[in-house]
Order: structure tokens, then sequence, then C-alpha cells
């Protein structure tokens, strides 16, 4: 980490950050006015209230999203104990994805031929946590023949008349730069920016199937119920999420990431059954740390009451760790459960690990690539 400072305010675990003058004043200022919840409210109907009003639409869609909104608005409130400016992160953050759902349902109104946009073997990257998916997900989408989501079109994908992708870029670029604005040390843990390739699992977040809370706020409750949900139909959300930004555009094919897909490859191949799979690798005695250390940090960037050391033990162990889950993952995932059928064979690519870095790594790709004869997008 740099640019960190002493604090004897804020304390986590065996971290000392100072928060910004800025962020300390405006979480101080709930105090005289009965607290935080009284200063930013996060009632459900309100902020369903709140995006029918900024984008004046009333049409959901299917209200399957319902019950993980008043879940995890109620794990919100009762166990994550965010600060003031935690609590305007996180009203944003929903309003905006309830807003996206409204969008995204009047765009296929308006056009129903997007129901017919092909996306066509998408490439998965996946693996633990803080194993490299990042960096050969950017990698990756340099290639002219593929196509990963950017940040800023996934925050915002539906334009309104008359304005142009780069005042919507503008948009989420002041979205992405406040984390570091409110914790100057989290631009050093990953980096967010409108412009880059970002997790797809932004494409569920209006389907209030976003693992980042977990990230963001102290949620068990919400976490430990979303954990035995079939996800088959989060990831239809997935596919409509991508036929909308593709649509209108020359199909590539496209590639997406996030380590949310390695505990959900079967539903991931249920409605993807021609998909490619990368899964990445890092040595657990780096990997669970860092993990424990991104999480405590992204929570603390919205709540005073972190613990880093209860963040690490509520970590898996042993058999369920990251890098341990891996391999058996791959091989109970490939096998039909749940009603689901296996995927076909060689769905799954060789494993690359994160040592394999910068050159290393891109000279890793190109073999991978000419072990196959592939060229250029054609993973």
């Amino acid at each position: 980490m740099v640019g960190t400072r002493p604090c004897h305010a804020a304390v986590m675990g065996q971290w000392h950050y100072e928060r910004p003058a800025w962020v300390r004043r405006t979480n101080a200022m709930a105090g005289g006015i009965g607290g935080p919840p009284a200063m930013v409210p996060l009632a459900p109907d309100e902020l369903i209230d709140r995006a029918r009003a900024a984008t004046g639409l009333d049409d959901f869609g299917p209200d399957d999203w319902h019950e993980p909104l008043r879940r995890l608005l109620d794990a919100i409130e009762s166990e994550a104990d965010l600060h003031v400016v935690g609590r305007l992160m996180t009203r944003h953050d929903l309003i905006r994805h309830l807003s996206t759902r409204l969008l995204l349902v009047e765009a296929r109104r308006r056009d129903p031929s997007i129901d017919d946009e092909p996306i066509t073997a998408p490439l998965f990257i996946t693996g633990p946590a803080r194993s490299g998916t990042s960096i050969l997900h950017e990698l990756l989408a340099e290639d002219p023949l593929l196509r990963a989501p950017r940040a800023w079109e996934m925050a915002h994908p539906v334009r309104s008349d008359g304005l142009t992708p780069a005042q919507v870029e503008a948009w989420a670029t002041s979205e992405f730069d406040l984390w570091a604005d409110v914790q100057p040390e989290f631009g050093a843990v990953h980096e967010l920016a409108a412009h880059l390739p970002e997790e797809c699992l932004w494409l569920t977040a209006p389907d209030i199937d976003l693992a980042f809370w977990s990230t963001c706020a102290r949620i068990p409750s919400f976490m430990a119920w979303r954990g035995v949900q079939d996800a088959t139909d989060r990831y239809r959300y997935h596919r409509s999420f991508l036929q909308v930004l593709q649509h209108g555009d020359e199909p590539r094919r496209w590639v997406l990431k996030s380590p949310v897909h390695l505990g959900r490859l079967p539903a991931l191949f249920a409605v993807y059954p021609d998909a490619k799979v990368i899964l990445t690798h890092r040595d657990p005695v780096k990997t669970l740390p860092s993990a424990a250390s991104t999480v405590a940090l992204g929570q603390w960037l919205r709540s005073d009451g972190v613990d880093r050391a209860r963040t690490h033990r509520a970590l898996p162990r042993g058999p369920a760790a990251d890098e341990v889950r891996g391999p058996s993952l791959r091989r109970r995932d490939l096998r039909p459960r749940s009603g689901h059928d296996p995927p076909r064979a060689g769905a799954l690519h060789r494993d690359l690990r994160r040592d394999q870095r910068d050159r290393r790594l891109t000279r890793a790709v190109r073999r991978r690539r000419g072990r196959r004869g592939l060229r250029a997008g054609r993973w």
C-alpha cells in the first residue's frame, strides 16, 4: 500500500488509515440529525420511486428482483453499519441499477429485434479473487476481434437522445473515480476507471445480483442467501444485457471476466453452452491475504465498523479455499447437476498462473493460442 498515514481514530486490524478531511466531516454531520440513516435513507420503496422518476419509466420487467433488493437492504441496515458517505454511494448504486433495469426493459420494448442478437461462444476468464483475472482480461481486450464490456457502458448502457458516448463516459468517470477519492489507498489495490474493461458481474447488477456488495459492505445474511440460489436466471439476464450492448454494432466475440463465475459454472454453461473458460491460478499463500485485504478495504470505504481479522476469518478455509477449490470445481461442475446439461468437451482452456505476468503472461497467452493453431480473436 502507498500513501498511508497514521490515524488514531480509525484502525482496521494492522492497518492505520486516515480518511480524507471531506469524508470525515461529511460523516460527522449526521450526528446532529439522528445518524447516517436519517441523513441518507435507504428505504426500498423510495429508491424504486426515485428510479422511476429519473427515467420516466415504470416497467421493471419480471418481478424476481424484489426479494433480493429487500433482503439486501435489510442486511445493509442490520449488519453493514454504513457511514454517511457509504450510504450515499450505496444509494447512488441502487438507484442507478434500478434505473438501468427500467431502461433495458424499455430498449427491448422499442426494438424487439434485440432479442435476436447472437452472443456466440463468449470467452470467460475466472479464477480465485486476486489471481490475475483483471490483467488477463485487459490484455485480451486489446485483441481487435474481441470485445470486452467497458465500465462506462455497463454503468450507462442506454443513452438518452442527444447524449454522446463521451458525455456518458464522463458520468461514469465521476462514479468510478469517487472510490479513490473516498479512500486513496483503494487505487493501489484495484484500478477502477470508466474506460477500462470491467468485471461482467455488473451485467447482473440490475437484477440485484451484484457480488461486489460483499466487497462494499459486511452483509453475511444476504451473501449466504444469495449463495444457495440457482444462478441460471441471472446468466439469462447477463446475456440479455450483452444483447443490448451489442445491438447496432458489428458482433464481436465477447471476452468477459469475474471470479464469481468459478462457483457458478453449471448455470453459466446452461445459458452459454458454447462458452470457453480460462481459469487463472495463484499461490493461495498470496491469494487469501490479498483477498482479505481487498475486501476489508472495500468495506472500509463505506463503514467505520470493519475488522480486518474478522474479514479474514470469514474467507473459505481448507478445501473450500479459493485456490484449492478451483480444480475440484472444474471436475464437479462439468457433470450434469440441478437439471443442467454438461458443456461440450473442450469448454475449459488450460490454466494460467498469476506468476506468468507482463511479458511472460503475454508469451503464455500466445503459446496457448499456438498450440491450438489460433489467430487473433480465435480463442
